[in-house]
C-alpha cells in the first residue's frame, strides 16, 4: 500500500460562487497538513490580506522544466512508483501522460498536445501558457493533494489533483478529470479571477467577509483584499485561517479552523521564500497614512490624500501625495531584512501624476550591511493614469542587513501620486547562461540516438523518416536521416532549450540533398524562437539537387527571454525522400 501519512487530513470545501447569475465551478479541497521536514512552520507573517503578491503570483519565469523536475525529485527522495493489489501507485516526479492541444484562452496562450510528458514538463508549459509562477502550481498541489512529499499517489488522485470542479456535498465532475485538465484548468481559472473580477465575491480593493470555516456558526472575519493574488486564492478557497489555526503551524487547529490559504503559504514559506510584501504600510492606509516613510529632505511635501473626484487611489481609500520643491528628492522606506546569496528579489510600485501632467524620477532599491552594497534603480515617466514600475536585483554578496526602498522624483512641484508599494522575494537566481556559441542541437547528424527522439514531426502527421545507415550516403559521420512528407508543407522539428535575448541572432542550419534517385525536392528550413511574449521565426526556401547543400536562416530575437529555437524542415514535395543530415542552432558569428 502507498505510504500514509498519521497526521490528520482536514476536508475543505469552495463555496458556491456567484458570477452575474451563473453559478461557477465548485471545487473541494483536501488539504494535507504534513509539515516538511526540512522547515518548521512559521505564520508570522501572514497577511490575510496579502497572502501572495501579484509580482510574485503572475512570475511564470521562476523554474525551468529541469529545475521543476529536481525540486520533486528532492522534496520525495524515497518515493516509490509501485503497484499494489492491482493498483499502480506513482511519483510525481515519474508520472507521464498524453497532454492535450489547448487554444488560446482566457489569458492562456495556445497549448500544443505532447506524448509522454513528464509532469515536471507540463507544469513548466502550463504556467509559461497561463502566466502564473509554477511555484503557485506545486504548493497548490501539494496543499490540495500532498503530492509534493505525500508519496506516490493513485490514477484516482491524479485525476483531481488540484481539486478542480470536485464539490464537497458531491462527487467530482468526471468532466474536469485528468491531471492535465487538473493543472491546466485551475491555473486558467486564476487568469479568469483576474480578467472578470466584478463576477466573482472576493475583489481586490475591497474589505469582505471570509469565513473562518464551512461551518457558518464558526463567523467571518473582515479582510481588506489588497491584491488580485489573494483575491484569487480566496475564490479558489473562500476561508481564513483563524487564530487557532495561525497558532498551530502545519498541524491542527480547532474546530473552527480551516488550513487551505494557511497552508499556500507556509508551504510557499518554506521552499521558496516569504511570498507576500515585506513592506510596512504599503497602500497607505495606516494612520498617519505616511507611516514607516520617510522623505529625504524638508523640502519634500508627502499628504495623505482620499478618494475624491478626479483623484483616486490605485486600490483601497488612501494614497500619497508627494511634491518635491527640487529635483532628485525622494521617499523611501527602509526594512530590516536579511538577504540571501543569489536571491532573486523585486520592488514595485504605483504611480500617477496629476491630471493634465508627466512625472519623471526613478525606483531605486539599495540592499546594505554585510559584505557592499548593492542597488539597482530603474527611470520612469508616468501620466495621469497609474503606471507600475518595477525593477529586480539578484544577490551577488552575503550578509546584507537592510533594503532601502526609494522613490525618486525628479520634476518639481507637481505632486506625484504614489500607492501600493511592494518589495518581495522573487525566487532564486539561475546561474549566468553561457552564450550559445557551439551547436545547441542534440544528436545533430542522427549518430547517437533514435531519430524521434528529441526530434520529432510536426503536429500535421504528414512526415515519415527513417535512420539511414549506410556511411558512404552521409554528409558526415555514418548515418543520416530519410525522410518524405504525404502533402505540403510537412515538418520535421528539434528544439534547443535556450534562455534568447534581445539583440542576440541565431544563426540555424541543416544540410539536404536529394536521394539515391535524384529527384528535387522543394521544402524551408525555419528558425522559431517561443516561449515568452510573441513568437518570431525567419525561413529560407530550398530545392536539393544531388549532392549535399547546406540550407541556413539567420533569425534575430526583439524580446528577451524565449526558452526555446526551434528548427523545421519544412517539405513541400510529396512522396519523394530526400536526405537530411548534420543540423545546428547557435549564435550568429
Amino acid at each position: 500500500m502507498p505510504t500514509t501519512s498519521s497526521r490528520p487530513r482536514i476536508r475543505r470545501v469552495i463555496a458556491l460562487l456567484t458570477a452575474i447569475g451563473v453559478m461557477a465551478t465548485v471545487v473541494a479541497i483536501v488539504a494535507p497538513t504534513e509539515e516538511p521536514a526540512e522547515a518548521a512552520s512559521n505564520t508570522a507573517g501572514f497577511d490575510a490580506g496579502m497572502i501572495i503578491s501579484d509580482g510574485v503570483f503572475f512570475d511564470s519565469s521562476t523554474m525551468s522544466a529541469k529545475q521543476i523536475q529536481s525540486f520533486l525529485r528532492a522534496k520525495d527522495p524515497k518515493c516509490d512508483t509501485h503497484k499494489t493489489g492491482g493498483v499502480t501507485y506513482t511519483c510525481l516526479a515519474d508520472y507521464t501522460q498524453n497532454t492535450k492541444k489547448r487554444a488560446a484562452k482566457d489569458g492562456c496562450t495556445a497549448f500544443a498536445a505532447k506524448s509522454k510528458e513528464t509532469a515536471a514538463n507540463f507544469i513548466y508549459r502550463v504556467a509559461r501558457s497561463c502566466h502564473i509562477n509554477p511555484q503557485v502550481l506545486l504548493v497548490t498541489l501539494q496543499k490540495e493533494q500532498g503530492f509534493i512529499n505525500g508519496g506516490a499517489r493513485s490514477s484516482g488522485i491524479y485525476r483531481k489533483a488540484m481539486g478542480y470542479g470536485c464539490p464537497d456535498t458531491a462527487a467530482c465532475n468526471s468532466k474536469y478529470y485528468g491531471f492535465d485538465n487538473q493543472v491546466y484548468l485551475a491555473a486558467k481559472q486564476f487568469q479568469v479571477y483576474k480578467a472578470n473580477p466584478s463576477r466573482w465575491n472576493f475583489q481586490a480593493g475591497k474589505t469582505t467577509k471570509v469565513r473562518y470555516s464551512p461551518t457558518a456558526s464558526c463567523g467571518t472575519k473582515s479582510v481588506y483584499i489588497r491584491n488580485q493574488a489573494t483575491a484569487g486564492l480566496y475564490n479558489y478557497t473562500p476561508y481564513t485561517p483563524n487564530s487557532a489555526a495561525l497558532k498551530a503551524g502545519f498541524g491542527r487547529g480547532d474546530k473552527c479552523s480551516a488550513y487551505g490559504n494557511r497552508n499556500f503559504f507556509n508551504y510557499f514559506n518554506a521552499w521558496f521564500g516569504g511570498p507576500a510584501n515585506k513592506l510596512k504600510n504599503p497602500s497607505f492606509e495606516a494612520n498617519p497614512g505616511k507611516k514607516y516613510w520617510a522623505s529625504s529632505s524638508k523640502s519634500v511635501s508627502i499628504l495623505t490624500s482620499v478618494k475624491k473626484s478626479g483623484d483616486s487611489p490605485h486600490s483601497g481609500k488612501k494614497f500619497l501625495r508627494v511634491t518635491a520643491k527640487k529635483a532628485g528628492l525622494n521617499i523611501k522606506q527602509t526594512l530590516s531584512y536579511r538577504t540571501q546569496v543569489n536571491g532573486v528579489y523585486t520592488g514595485g510600485v504605483w504611480l500617477r501624476a496629476p491630471a493634465g501632467k508627466t512625472v519623471t524620477g526613478s525606483l531605486d532599491m539599495w540592499l546594505t550591511g554585510g559584505n557592499g552594497t548593492e542597488k539597482v534603480t530603474v527611470p520612469y515617466e508616468v501620466t495621469d493614469k497609474w503606471t507600475y514600475v518595477s525593477t529586480s536585483i539578484t544577490v551577488a554578496h552575503s550578509g546584507h542587513t537592510q533594503v532601502r526602498f526609494i522613490v525618486y522624483i525628479d520634476s518639481k512641484n507637481l505632486g506625484l501620486r504614489v500607492d501600493d508599494a511592494e518589495f518581495f522575494f522573487a525566487g532564486t537566481g539561475t546561474p549566468p547562461q553561457p552564450a550559445l556559441t557551439k551547436n545547441g542541437v542534440v544528436n545533430p547528424g542522427f549518430e547517437t540516438r533514435f531519430a524521434g527522439s528529441p526530434w520529432g514531426k510536426g503536429d500535421d502527421g504528414y512526415v515519415t523518416y527513417a535512420v539511414g545507415t549506410t556511411k558512404s550516403k552521409a554528409h558526415a559521420g555514418s548515418r543520416y536521416l530519410v525522410a518524405s512528407t504525404s502533402k505540403e508543407n510537412g515538418r520535421i522539428k528539434t528544439t534547443v532549450v535556450h534562455t534568447s535575448k534581445k539583440g542576440e541572432t541565431y544563426t540555424g542550419g541543416v544540410w539536404v540533398r536529394s536521394n539515391t534517385d535524384g529527384t528535387p525536392v522543394t521544402g524551408a528550413v525555419r528558425l522559431y524562437a517561443a516561449g515568452v511574449g510573441d513568437p518570431v521565426t525567419v525561413g529560407k526556401a530550398f530545392t536539393t539537387t544531388d549532392t549535399w547543400t547546406y540550407v541556413s536562416v539567420n533569425l534575430p530575437i526583439a524580446e528577451s527571454g524565449q526558452p526555446e529555437l526551434r528548427l523545421i524542415i519544412e517539405l513541400d514535395t510529396p512522396a519523394t525522400k530526400v536526405r537530411i543530415d548534420d543540423a545546428s542552432v547557435k549564435l550568429a558569428g
